[in-house]
Formats: structure tokens, sequence, C-alpha cells
């Protein structure tokens, strides 16, 4: 069982979906806002892991590498092992700490010296030769290490999309620039990072209408096999014209539901997220089956056609 599974946490997993949900809804947003709206979930992640480990206080470094060092071992393996991560290893040019930048003298329209580059892009060196010990199944004291290096560098990403373009003399265009081409890379990181800690949702479906088992449109399902489990979620429930309704709320109303489990259900969301069409849009939500919470993908109601 996940350190998040256990329901004194829910509230604080919900707020880390509000903003996962918010990237899914901004498909045409950049790819530096994106990264912020990820971070964003992780940094509610990495305070809810500090308050369930009773340090409410932690840095927000220190419990951002405390959350991703607390994976199972074969959740960060996998992590280790996926192309992702060896993306952002073998990103170049390497990605450069503004704050350091910064502390240099740098200003805009300014080349950046080759010492000035490498004192910047340290962390970025650090979590290569980190990799390379890591090479050929290494003790996971080795892994702990690769982990805690690639959450330092994912938090100078933090920092350097916080600061933003601004500076005391012009808009930093060249750190714009720098800043979506380092997150093109970023992103994807971003992305299995939320799905190994929160227990691979995407391999997690609520259904509540015509997709449930028995019901008419059932065997858009038969194709997935998985485990069905009986769940419930929160929010509200609306009927009409014969078509269900869901908004998730987590103050409202409990729901009855069933939560389908199935490592087969990555291929099938194309077809299912056309099958919805635009009156529903998939997002990330609590549910509480046997006694524990799960997080699940449940196809909502768009904001649009929302009532109350």
């Amino acid at each position: 069982m996940f350190w998040w599974q256990n329901r004194s946490n829910r509230r604080d997993i919900e707020g880390a979906l509000s903003h996962l949900n918010q990237a899914r809804d901004e498909p045409s947003a950049s790819l530096t806002r994106s990264c912020e709206l990820y971070f964003h979930g992780l940094n509610k992640l990495w305070n809810a892991h500090a308050r369930s480990e009773g340090e409410p206080n932690r840095a927000d470094t220190t419990a951002f590498v405390k959350l991703l060092q607390d994976l199972p071992p074969k959740r960060a393996e996998l992590l280790l092992q996926r192309d992702e991560l060896r993306g952002l290893i073998e990103l170049t040019p390497a990605i450069l700490d503004h704050s350091v930048l910064k502390a240099r003298g740098y200003m805009p329209g300014v080349t950046i010296g080759p010492e000035i580059q490498r004192e910047a892009s340290e962390r970025h060196r650090k979590l290569k030769r980190a990799w390379s010990n890591s090479q050929g199944g290494g003790p996971q004291a080795v892994n702990a290490s690769l982990l805690k290096k690639l959450s330092e560098l994912l938090f100078v990403v933090r920092s350097n999309i916080a600061h933003g373009e601004k500076t005391p003399y012009s808009p930093d265009r060249e750190k714009a620039r720098r800043d979506e081409d380092v997150c093109r890379t970023v992103l994807p990181v971003l992305i299995l990072l939320v799905e190994l800690l929160l227990d691979q949702p995407s391999q997690k479906l609520v259904t509540y209408g015509t997709l449930r088992l028995g019901e008419s449109n059932a065997s858009l399902l038969e194709s997935v096999p998985g485990a069905w489990l009986d769940c419930l979620m929160k929010g509200q429930l609306l009927e009409e014209g014969g078509l269900r309704f869901f908004t998730s709320n987590p103050g409202g109303a409990a729901i009855p539901a069933k939560l389908l489990i199935s490592e087969a259900l990555p291929e099938a969301w194309p077809r299912l997220d056309s099958f919805e069409g635009s009156q529903y849009q998939r997002h990330l939500v609590t549910v509480e089956a046997n006694q524990a919470v799960y997080v699940a993908n449940v196809y909502e109601t768009r904001s649009s056609r929302r009532v109350g």
C-alpha cells in the first residue's frame, strides 16, 4: 500500500490532482506552463508526504528528494530504465541554473561564457555522473543517489520557471526559449513521475454509466481484461436524455461506481476518448475501494455543461 492511499491523505492528493487536471485541460498551453502545473501538483505531493512522515516543515528540496526516494524499489527501477529519464540525462545543451547565472552577473543578450556555463550546469552534470554509476544494476544506495540528483535537477527547472523571463533590464526572451526547450524533455519525465508515484492511474478507470458491466456500452471494454472493484467517488451525478453526467467534488456526495484496473487501458484511451466525445473530459480523481484510496481516470462532465 502506498503512503498516500490512507484516507487521511485524500484531500492532499485531490489538491495535487487539481493541478494535473488543469494541465490536461490546457492542451494549447506552452510546455513551460504544462511543466509549471505539474510542479504545482508535485509540490502538493511532496508536502503531503512530509506530513505523513511527521515532518511538515521539511524544506521543499529535501521533501522532493524524500518523495522520490520513497518510491517502491520496483517503481524506482522502472523509472531508471525509461527513455524519458535517459532523454533528460542526455539533453544538450545542459540545463542551466538561472540563480547561478544571476549571481554571476548574467544579463539578457550577453553571451554566457564557458566558465559560467560549467558552474550553472553543475546539477545536470551531477545527474549524469550518478546515472553512469548506476548502470549495470547498481546497489539500492546508488539508485537513491540517482533519485536525489534527479530531484535536485528538476527543482532547478522548477525554480527557473518560477523566476520567469522578467529582469530589471528587459524581458529575457532567450531564457524563455531555453525554458521551453528544456521543458520539452522535462514534461515527459514529470508525467512519468506522477504515474509511478500514484500507482499508475493510467491503468485505472472509474465507470458510472453505460460503460459499466451489463450496461449498453460495456462491449467497449470487452477487449480490456482486468479486475473490477466496487468503489465510491465524490461529486454530483445527473441524468439527462438517458446519459449520466458526473462532476467531481471532494465535498460532494459519495456515489457508487465501478473501478476497472487493467494494464491494457493505456492502449484503449484514444478509443474511449473518441467514444465519450466533446461532452466529457477525462480527469484524474480519487476513489475509495477496499478501504483504500485510489487515483483513477473518470469521464467528467465538461465545465460548459455543469449545473450548480
